[in-house]
């Protein structure tokens, strides 16, 4: 399903490398995680910040047995997990990062609480990180409708990467 559509998206995996190596002279193909380790000392000594790890949301559509977010009710046979009452809005993520940017991040990781991109704003969002400029990596489960070859493609000529998280190939673990 996913796993097979990413493949057969070869095209959008080999201009994205392309793409990385181009600007990066270097063969990683995360874009975001190119940044030599002197430049994570030297933003380190001058009080500076490379790298912002954060989350949008704790909506998620599946119930993975691992993971550590409790769903809105704590019952674990709960397939949803909703957006919480305490969660940052999009304007307070809006001023997180520019005083991100502000701070020398280059690189934003989404990862944690729930899937990112059924955050209602995750598009606003990698519209705003592009237009400061940084790189994004967004870590996900991988089976939204962002994943279909359609909707895939739009983010062909952006500076983001995904990581497909995958606790197992059977459904019932």
């Amino acid at each position: 399903m996913v796993f097979s559509s990413l493949r057969s998206e070869n095209v959008l995996y080999k201009n994205f490398k392309l793409r990385s190596m181009e600007r990066h002279n270097t063969l990683n193909i995360v874009e975001g995680w190119h940044h030599p380790m002197r430049e994570y000392i030297e933003a380190h000594r001058q009080g500076d910040l490379l790298k912002l790890v954060t989350h949008l949301s704790n909506t998620c559509n599946l119930s993975c047995p691992g993971c550590f977010v409790n769903r809105s009710d704590d019952d674990v046979n709960e397939k949803r997990k909703a957006r919480r009452h305490d969660e940052m809005s999009f304007e307070d993520q809006k001023a997180l990062l520019q005083e991100a940017k502000q701070m020398g991040v280059k690189t934003i990781d989404i990862v944690g609480a729930g899937e990112p991109t059924l955050d209602q704003h995750f598009e606003q969002f990698v519209d705003e990180v592009e237009r400061l400029g940084i790189d994004l990596v967004v870590f996900t489960h991988g089976a939204t409708r962002i994943f279909k070859k359609e909707s895939l493609a739009k983010y062909k000529d952006k500076p983001i990467s995904f990581f497909i998280k995958l606790w197992s190939l059977d459904q019932d673990k």
